[in-house]
């Protein structure tokens, strides 16, 4: 079978003398942790992994996860006559302006829309487009 290393990264406390303060752990720590006689072990998944390096595969992922659904946090608002159009998502607190229709966009936590989006991250601080 084929896999991939997914970059996280469970340790124990006792591994703090090991770990880099720079450069590759699994070169520099998983390694002396062979050499040394330690155990390491690995998890193998089934669930789906999204990269997410890039607002483009941010937004990407978001919308896969979301499906043909507009999510929408309990605790966001969303004015009178805006429209949410699946898929989107729409976070914790956060508030959509009456009128304006978001579109294949994810919006954070706490962030505001102010204006129609298609295709946007929105945050508390900024709005990128990433398509």
């Amino acid at each position: 079978a084929t896999f991939m290393f997914s970059g996280v990264h469970v340790v124990e406390p006792s591994l703090a003398d090991l770990l880099p303060a720079e450069g590759c752990i699994v070169r520099k720590t998983y390694r002396a942790m062979i050499e040394r006689g330690r155990r390491l072990c690995a998890v193998e998944s089934e669930a789906p992994w999204h990269e997410i390096s890039t607002p483009a595969e941010h937004l990407r992922a978001n919308l896969v996860l979301a499906g043909d659904r507009a999510v929408v946090d309990p605790t966001a608002t969303v004015g009178p006559g805006a429209s949410l159009i699946a898929p989107s998502v729409v976070g914790k607190g956060a508030t959509i302006a009456a009128g304006v229709q978001v579109r294949r966009s994810v919006v954070w936590d706490g962030a505001r829309v102010d204006r129609s989006i298609d295709g946007a991250i929105v945050t508390p601080r900024t709005t990128v487009f990433a398509t």
